[in-house]
Parts: C-alpha cells; sequence; structure tokens
C-alpha cells in the first residue's frame, strides 16, 4: 500500500476509494504459471457477502502476468500498480451505475444468472423498474439457479418489492448494500 496508498485492501482485493454502490479494482490471482492481475467488480448492493470474479473482465495474456519477475516482491508490486494504472480509469468508470449497467447489459453475457441479477438490480436503483422486473422473470424458475443457495428467495423477495414500487426495491437494495460494508469493513 506504501506505492498506492489511496487503494485500500479487502481479502487481497484491492479497491479504489472511495467507495460507491461498485466496489472495484484489481486482485493478484496466483496461478501455475505465475502471478496474474484481474480486474474486478462488485456490487454491493447484490446481497452477497463473498468477493468473487465474476463482474470482471480478465486482461489478456501475458499483459495480465505480473510475477514471479526479476526484483523479487517489489517488483511484483510495482509491476501490478504499473498494469493498473493503465486500466484504472475503463475500471473505476464502472462505478457509475448507468456505466455499469451498460457494461452488464451489452458486454457481459446474461446467461449467467448472477450478471443478469446484478443487471437487474442495478436497472432498478437506475429506476427503470419495467426493464429490471423483465431481467428479474427471465431468472425465475431457472433449473441452474435451484444450486445456489438463497438465489431463488431473493428474486423471489426483489420482486415483491417491486410490485409495491420502486422505491421499496430500492430499500432492500440500500439494506443489502449497509449489510455489505458492514461485512467487509467499509465506510
Amino acid at each position: 500500500m506504501r506505492i498506492r496508498p489511496d487503494l485500500g485492501a479487502l481479502e487481497g482485493y484491492f479497491y479504489f476509494r472511495p467507495v460507491d454502490h461498485v466496489l472495484c479494482g484489481f486482485v493478484c490471482e496466483t496461478r501455475p504459471n505465475g502471478a496474474h492481475i484481474v480486474p474486478y467488480l462488485f456490487p454491493l448492493y447484490s446481497g452477497e457477502k463473498q468477493l468473487h470474479l465474476t463482474f470482471g473482465e480478465p486482461l489478456a495474456y501475458p499483459e495480465d502476468l505480473v510475477g514471479p519477475p526479476k526484483g523479487g516482491e517489489a517488483g511484483t508490486a510495482r509491476k501490478f500498480v504499473a498494469t493498473m494504472e493503465r486500466h484504472e480509469a475503463r475500471i473505476r468508470a464502472l462505478q457509475d451505475l448507468a456505466t455499469f449497467a451498460a457494461y452488464l447489459g451489452s458486454e457481459k453475457p446474461l446467461e449467467n444468472p448472477w450478471i443478469r441479477r446484478a443487471y437487474a438490480l442495478t436497472l432498478i436503483l437506475l429506476d427503470r423498474a419495467t426493464e429490471a422486473e423483465t431481467e428479474l422473470q427471465m431468472l425465475r424458475g431457472r433449473a441452474e439457479t435451484a444450486r445456489y443457495p438463497g438465489f431463488d428467495a431473493a428474486i423471489s423477495r426483489i420482486s415483491a418489492d417491486l410490485a409495491r414500487g420502486v422505491e421499496a426495491a430500492k430499500a432492500r437494495l440500500d439494506a443489502w448494500e449497509a449489510e455489505a460494508r458492514a461485512h467487509f469493513r467499509l465506510s
């Protein structure tokens, strides 16, 4: 953190401050051929409390390879920061909810139920309730979501809230975001 004191760190994930609705940054992932830098995005309002790379977009190999370099750990840290800085503006831009929604809706495959769910939740925050309800309907009753504990129940809860109005749905998302911030100790 000495190289970039403006970054926060959480479970090995480095994130940009200040944190808004979408936690984003970079993680260093160890693979058999070395250490790789991977951008990640994590919507805090998703109701999840485990960081993952579902919403990230891997960098192309070999640009993503940051170690083992000559120079040991200090060299790895410098290469990590240099690679991160080349992509920082693009990743930071995804903190904006409209930009994040456009990214999820057009650049990522909505066949992934987690991505479709995040897209629907983001649409709610953007007051696009009709589109959000369409996305939520597409998730209901999908066979693959049954294997994800709590997934279908969360869809049912947010759909019921949305039926009462977008403000009710936003209140639930605000509560989920507050829980995630407390869980991850984000201010």
